[in-house]
């Protein structure tokens, strides 16, 4: 599990700021997850949600263990 932290605005439940920027992180996140998940029939996956502190955000990110077979080595 990768585990990132920050101490910003957090996911806010206002009104967000006027700007001209559309952020496409999490789409991105998703689809490249969903891909890998297909890829190597795994089970990876994110999450993302306010810190308990109350200030910043935590997004975890589940990336399983994956062994090679040693039959799939060249030596």
């Amino acid at each position: 599990m990768i585990e990132v932290e920050d101490n910003g605005k957090g996911l806010s439940t206002a009104i967000k700021e006027q700007t001209d920027h559309i952020s496409r992180a999490g789409q991105i996140i998703k689809d490249r997850i969903y891909l890998l998940n297909i890829k190597l029939k795994t089970k990876a996956g994110f999450s993302f949600d306010n810190n308990k502190n109350g200030l910043g955000t935590i997004v975890k990110i589940h990336l399983p263990l994956l062994f090679k077979s040693t039959q799939d080595v060249k030596q």
